[in-house]
């Protein structure tokens, strides 16, 4: 793949989009989808939408004018924000997004979205899950099939606890669920980049300070681990919350 679309990597059926409707030139239908892209991502009426670049690519591949979509997508947001409905899934705004962005009656897939985690939590096979209702929300809204991702974790899970490299973190036993659920192709190789990254926070004296509670590392590397050290610096500097 050419350096100059890396960032289509994760989407192919872009290339095949592009070769399909543009044959004699499928490299300026990219570059035009890269332009456009970029001129939503900078346009300050979308602000709100970069945390979830996936929505600009949307819009410029699939949309006549991209803005006019976009702006219908932050109209739904909003309603669905505000409709009294779905309060319960305030605190996981991204949910709005998703069914904005890729339902016609986003209304329906949210009340598909509450039946199933419903049906979840009161499910005894995913007891062990109750205290951490995220799951949940997760295995509704990506999942076709909740129950067998579920079961996926829990097997994962298991797996991770027994595994004697991890021995050190079975005190917290959440890290292997978030493995699990957060990276399914290789929760070992996100388990290992944890150890990695307490050990480093651990020997650097910029957070001595912090080694009488070595938790923090730990939830830095798990919960911050994009950048844990950005994340104890903050907390260096305003204190424990």
């Amino acid at each position: 793949m050419p350096e100059v679309y890396q960032e289509f990597r994760d989407t192919p059926g872009i290339f095949r989009h592009a070769v399909i409707n543009n044959p004699s030139d499928p490299e300026g239908s990219l570059r035009g989808l890269q332009a456009a892209i970029s001129r939503l991502k900078q346009d300050e009426r979308f602000a709100d939408l970069r945390d979830t670049p996936g929505v600009f690519r949307r819009a410029a591949l699939n949309h006549a004018n991209p803005e006019r979509f976009l702006q219908g997508v932050q109209a739904a947001v909003s309603r669905l924000q505000q409709d009294e409905r779905f309060a319960d899934l305030r605190d996981t705004p991204g949910v709005f997004r998703r069914a904005a962005v890729n339902y016609a009656n986003p209304e329906r897939f949210l009340q598909g979205v509450q039946t199933t985690i419903s049906r979840l939590q009161q499910d005894d096979r995913f007891a062990d899950m109750r205290d951490t209702p995220d799951v949940f929300h997760h295995a509704a809204v990506n999942h076709a099939n909740p129950e067998g991702f579920l079961r996926g974790v829990q097997a994962t899970v298991a797996r991770l606890q027994q595994d004697e490299r991890f021995a050190d973190l079975r005190d917290t036993p959440g890290v292997f669920r978030r493995a699990a659920v957060g990276y399914p192709s290789d929760p070992e190789g996100f388990v290992r980049g944890v150890q990695v990254a307490v050990s480093r926070l651990e020997q650097d004296e910029r957070f001595a300070d912090l080694r009488s509670t070595p938790g923090v590392f730990r939830r830095a590397a798990v919960a911050y681990h994009k950048d844990p050290e950005g994340h104890l610096l903050k907390l260096l500097i305003s204190g424990p919350q």
